[in-house]
C-alpha cells in the first residue's frame, strides 16, 4: 500500500499570533514561536509516519501583505524523514 501526504503549514499572521498565546515552555522567549511550534509538533509527526510513506511539506503565509497567499513547496515528496526536517 502506498500513501503520500501533503503537510502544508499555514504561516499566517492569525496564525503566528495565536502562536504567541502558547505558553509551552520551550516557547518562551523565542521570536518566532510557530516555527518553534512547527519544528517540534511537525517534526515529531514526520518521524512517527511509517518508512514508506512519502511526504511533501508546503506553506503559506500573508504577513508580508500578500493576498495571494500561494503555496509554496518547501520539499517535494520524499520518504526521507531527514530531508522533510531539514526543511522546516
Amino acid at each position: 500500500l502506498r500513501t503520500t501526504l501533503a503537510i502544508v503549514l499555514d504561516y499566517s499572521a492569525s496564525m503566528f499570533e495565536a502562536a504567541k498565546l502558547v505558553t509551552d515552555e520551550p516557547l518562551n522567549g523565542e521570536s518566532d514561536p510557530l516555527q518553534v511550534l512547527y519544528e517540534t509538533y511537525v517534526g515529531n509527526f514526520i518521524n512517527e509516519v511509517p518508512d514508506h510513506y512519502r511526504l511533501a511539506l508546503m506553506a503559506f503565509n500573508d504577513r508580508d501583505g500578500d493576498s495571494g497567499s500561494a503555496i509554496h513547496v518547501l520539499q517535494d515528496f520524499t520518504s526521507d524523514k531527514t530531508t522533510l526536517i531539514n526543511a522546516l
